[in-house]
Parts: C-alpha cells; structure tokens; sequence
C-alpha cells in the first residue's frame, strides 16, 4: 500500500475541544473553551513524531521556529513551497516528515502574524495551493475563536502517544463511513480536531475521553459496547452519532450536534473539504 499522506494539515489550534457526545437530546459536546490549545500540525499520520510542541524548521528559510522571526513574505513563499511538496506524488515519503516540521512552523508563524499580514499571505502564496491554505487558515482560525489561543508554550498534562499507523486509521474511517453512510473525511477531521488523531490522551474540561471525545453518557447511547478508549470503536461510534442526527440530511447539523459550536463546524468542514479535494493524498 502506498504511504497514505493525511493533507489536514496546518491546523493552527490543537487541543482537546471540550467535548464530546452528550445524549442524544442534548448536544454532542460541550462548546466552552478548553484549558488551552496549542498552535500546531502535521503533515502525515505516517510521519508524526510523539511531541506537541512545534518542532524547529527544516530549510534555508529565514523563519526559526525557536525565535519566531518571520514576515509575511517569507511564510508565504515557504508555505506554497511545503504545500506543494507534500501534494507532489513525486515527494518521496522520507522527506514527509521534514516537510512536517516545515509547515507546522509556518502556521504557527502565520497565526503571530497580523491581520494585514495574514492578508498578504493569502494574496501571494501559489495559486495551486491557496484554495488549501485558505481553508487550513479558515479552520484555525474557528478552532482558536471556539477555543480561545494558547501561544505560549505552557500545555495541559496530558498523555502523547503515537497514533495509529496512517493505513489502519484511515480504514476505520472508511470501513465506518461506509456502514453509516457518513464521509470519511468528516471522521477524520473530526479525529484530528479532538485528540489529533488519538495522540493526545486526555479528558477535556466536560470529562469526555477517548481518540473521538465521548462523554460516559453518549458513549452507552452510540458505542454499541465497545471500549471508549479503542480507536476503531471510538469512531464508529462517532459515526453512529453522525447518522442517528441525520447527517444523511444535513451533515452541517450533525456536526453541529456533536459539538454545538458554529465555529467547530466551520472548521470540520473546512478540513473535510481539504480531503475530499485531494483523495489521492490519503
């Protein structure tokens, strides 16, 4: 199987968003911000590293993430050259991981730069890109005004683990898509926006835990007795949340119910739209 290259990438806030599923008549998760985000991404599933701190930049750019110096120029410049690499189905797989590093730190610097700035870098970054960078920006910058911005540093004590191999995590979404008739993507995006993809082991403000954040009491209404903290079982139930909330329908609103935050869905379907746009990246 061919390396399976996860393109949500550059998601500016990461952090358990305090959640998820409550019962079924009552929202999915809980809206109010956790105890603190972390400016942070990833380029590959395959490639990620067990740290939650922005790793330094690799490349002759002038950006450091240790010093944060930076300018709307350089990030744009680098950030369509990092973008475009990891779309290339020419870029070999080794270089994913550098290229990772790359690009967490450019999002990272993007969102310390201002309002002109960030305008300045959506204007010049390559053209083939800036659809995807547009949106990447787009779901950051929801996550950050749902959670609130942590650019400081200081994390929650959590557990860090390394998440499942990209191939496995990728058939739970699609196995579980398929028999609930929920895009795979969303359950990605979904998987990556609460505990990056099951790396971060923690509860959140509302107690919900597990690699989907579920709440005890949702987790007896949609985990069909399965183990809260197993990867596959936590997204088919987050699937058989999706479904049972019409997300056949409304697929908005069923996002919405899972975590009553306009913001998280914005930023849910930004990612998604990112993977459904780029399949063969996956």
């Amino acid at each position: 199987m061919s390396t399976v290259r996860i393109v949500v990438i550059g998601f500016l806030t990461l952090g358990l968003t305090t959640s998820c599923s409550s019962d079924s008549d009552q929202s999915a998760t809980q809206s109010s911000a956790s105890t603190t985000t972390a400016t942070t991404t990833t380029a590959t599933l395959a490639a990620s590293q067990p740290t939650i701190t922005a790793p330094p930049i690799v490349g002759s750019g002038a950006l450091a993430a240790d010093t944060f110096v930076y300018d709307a120029t350089t990030v744009a410049n680098e950030l369509g050259e990092v973008e475009e690499a990891i779309i290339s189905p020419t870029t070999d797989p080794k270089d994913l991981t550098a290229l990772g590093a790359r690009q967490q730190a450019l999002y990272r610097a993007y969102g310390r730069l201002d309002l002109n700035g960030q305008s300045d870098v959506l204007v010049d970054v390559p053209d083939d890109v800036r659809k995807t960078v547009l949106q990447m920006t787009s779901a950051g910058a929801a996550l950050r005004n749902l959670g609130g911005s942590n650019l400081s540093g200081v994390f929650p004590s959590w557990t860090v683990r390394q998440p499942l191999p990209a191939e496995q995590l990728k058939s739970y979404y699609v196995e579980a898509g398929a028999k609930y008739d929920v895009p795979w993507m969303t359950l990605a995006a979904i998987n990556f926006v609460e505990t990056r993809f099951g790396r971060i082991v923690g509860p959140s403000n509302a107690g919900a835990i597990g690699p989907m954040q579920f709440l005890a009491s949702s987790w007896n209404l949609y985990g069909e007795g399965g183990d809260i903290t197993d990867d596959r079982d936590s997204i088919f139930a987050a699937a058989n949340f999706l479904a049972q909330h019409d997300a056949k329908t409304d697929l908005n609103r069923a996002i919405y119910a899972y975590n009553p935050s306009d913001e998280y869905v914005t930023a849910i379907v930004n990612y998604s739209a990112v993977l459904q746009a780029n399949p063969t990246q996956l």
